[in-house]
């Protein structure tokens, strides 16, 4: 079930990338982080594995809009960036 964040108005799910390892998977139109809208992916836990090459925001993975507009493969990206990290999630 998707929700809605009021309090910063961005829309996640709650998914299991593990049985023990619970992660949001949502957008945002923009916050205090980043102006602009963006993916993320954020462990409910402090795992960041894979480093930041991966988890490049204090508590979550980004991928700005910029990084999307004007690309054809633009779901295949934003597909990419969210396994990427459940995939090293399920890793930890």
């Amino acid at each position: 079930m998707a929700q809605l964040w009021p309090e910063h108005f961005d829309l996640a799910l709650d998914l299991a990338a593990t049985p023990t390892i619970r992660v949001n998977v949502g957008g945002s139109p923009g916050d205090g982080h980043s102006a602009q809208p963006y993916l993320y992916v954020g462990p409910w836990t402090g795992d960041r594995p894979g480093g930041s090459e991966l988890w490049d925001a204090p508590f979550r993975a980004m991928l700005p809009y910029e990084a999307l507009t004007g690309r054809s493969d633009a779901r295949a990206v934003a597909g990419g960036f969210i396994g990427s990290r459940l995939d090293a999630l399920g890793r930890a």
